[in-house]
């Protein structure tokens, strides 16, 4: 009896060492990543591959690596590898999120990221994040009103993300519905109270409507989470609007401190320049300003640079 079972023991036992080297492979690879080892973490997941090559969560790991490391078309291979083998639904809907996501974000292809995003939503209709993703890709394709609704469906399934509040705010703010961006501006700040960009946001809106104290709370807000060039700029701007010229100056030169290359502050500098009767400074300032691409500061230059 012996004789009979030990070759089957002998033929199984390397497939179960190598099932548990490569699981050994995977789970290294995962805390690599989460230490932020991610070059560590790639090459144990390429190990677990070699030894289980149809294994779709360990490609799709892989995948997500590939994205950190902004090798994003590997990272689209991993995610087509995941899906032909994967009899998981969520892993599957995850997988073509984040090919669409590529589609949208890096190379621009705005069409198959529609028809993936599509495909998800065939598959789950109540699949919030492909409803927001949608949202964006309608938003880059200038069907404003359309983004709208897919952002509203988007926060209807899932009310406690502040991204579509945001870019719902965004859209909105193109439509010059300044009112209801500030709303979701708003909305987006109640549920994550470090979103800068939103703050950043809804202080343009705030401008829109001549709320410069509003605007100038909300770029000190941006700036105190993130020491951004372009939240310094804007507050300028908005203590320029205000009156607060030797303050909105200091301002101005931080933005340019932190970005040299930030035409806006040029601008911005430039008019309070004028204001403080420095004409021959701010006549050079429009002119950087015009030079490096803020075509608006022509109306200036021709407006207060006559003589210079």
């Amino acid at each position: 009896m012996m004789k009979q079972i030990l070759p089957f023991l002998l033929f199984f036992l390397p497939m179960l060492v190598q099932a548990q080297s490569a699981s050994d492979y995977h789970t290294q690879g995962i805390e690599a990543y989460e230490k932020g080892k991610h070059e560590e973490a790639m090459e144990l997941f390429s190990k677990a591959l070699e030894i289980k090559n149809d294994d779709a969560v360990i490609y799709y790991d892989r995948g997500i690596i590939h994205l950190n490391l902004e090798k994003f078309e590997e990272g689209i291979q991993d995610f087509k590898q995941a899906l032909e083998y994967s009899d998981d639904v969520e892993l599957s809907k995850q997988a073509l999120l984040n090919i669409a996501f590529v589609q949208r974000n890096v190379t621009q292809d705005l069409k198959n990221a529609m028809d993936n995003v599509n495909y998800i939503l065939q598959i789950d209709s109540s699949y919030s994040r492909a409803h927001y993703l949608r949202g964006l890709i309608l938003y880059d394709m200038r069907k404003l009103e359309e983004a709208i609704s897919n952002f509203d469906r988007a926060i209807e399934l899932d009310p406690t993300n502040p991204d579509p509040y945001y870019d719902r705010g965004l859209s909105k703010r193109k439509l010059d519905r300044i009112q209801g961006a500030i709303q979701d501006y708003s909305k987006a700040i109640e549920l994550d109270p470090l979103y800068s960009r939103a703050y950043n946001n809804r202080g343009f809106a705030r401008l829109k409507i001549e709320d410069y104290e509003g605007a100038k709370k909300d770029f000190g807000a941006a700036i105190r989470i993130n020491n951004d060039a372009y939240s310094y700029n804007n507050r300028g701007f908005a203590k320029y609007k205000l009156g607060d010229y030797k303050s909105a100056k200091m301002d101005c030169e931080k933005s340019i401190e932190l970005d040299p290359n930030n035409s806006w502050a040029y601008h911005y500098l430039g008019l309070i320049e004028y204001e403080l009767g420095d004409t021959e400074k701010a006549c050079k300032l429009f002119k950087k300003a015009f030079s490096m691409g803020k075509l608006d500061a022509k109306a200036d230059i021709e407006e207060k640079c006559q003589t210079n």
